[in-house]
């Protein structure tokens, strides 16, 4: 029985610990590195093609990489008042029925890397259900839902930073690094500018 408890006590150390990561950044970009900087970085050591985003300022769009192996669709940084807080891998399979699989297997990684997630969701609605073999078109119906997140300490231990994947309704696999006390205050700034239309 003590041996029971104190491989018990042990996985529970570790579990705490790998929480207890830190996350800094996002592909090798700190977080808070001005929107220059970031730009210099993907164009020189990441062989990305900037795409222009003129829509946005405080928004960047990268074509033509490869992140952990497999080819992204794009890749985006998002600023405020001039601090990277977001960053986002988009990849769109080759087949729509290898959306989840990836989904799966990108997972399988970070869990790897990281810690399992405890932050992991499979939810469905009517007519559809997990394992029913119509995963895909709940999906695309917005009737289903794959979540996962990673949570991290911040350098500074003002709050949390996450990592995120998700499937979109268009099948697009969408891996998300936040800062959130940056995303906190990107998410006050559009409500209050959204807010001035009332």
């Amino acid at each position: 029985m003590k041996l029971i408890n104190i491989l018990l006590c042990l996985l529970i150390s570790i579990n705490t610990f790998c929480q207890e990561k830190e996350l800094d950044g996002f592909w090798g970009i700190k977080f808070g590195t001005s929107k220059e900087k970031a730009l210099e970085i993907m164009l020189e050591n990441k062989n990305a093609k900037q795409h222009p985003s003129p829509e946005n300022p405080d928004l960047l769009i990268f074509l033509g990489c490869q992140f952990a192996g497999r080819p992204a669709k794009y890749i985006t940084l998002a600023f405020i008042e001039n601090q990277l807080f977001d960053g986002r891998v988009y990849f769109e399979p080759e087949l729509e029925s290898q959306t989840i699989k990836l989904y799966k297997t990108i997972k399988s990684e970070l869990n790897e890397k990281y810690y399992k997630t405890k932050e992991d969701y499979e939810i469905f609605q009517d007519p559809y259900e997990k394992g029913d073999g119509f995963e895909t078109l709940a999906i695309q119906a917005g009737k289903g839902q794959l979540a996962s997140q990673w949570v991290f300490r911040r350098e500074d231990n003002q709050g949390k930073n996450h990592i995120q994947l998700t499937i979109t309704p268009k099948l697009l696999v969408i891996l998300a690094y936040q800062d959130n006390l940056l995303a906190s205050k990107a998410m006050n700034y559009n409500k209050k500018k959204n807010y001035q239309d009332y």
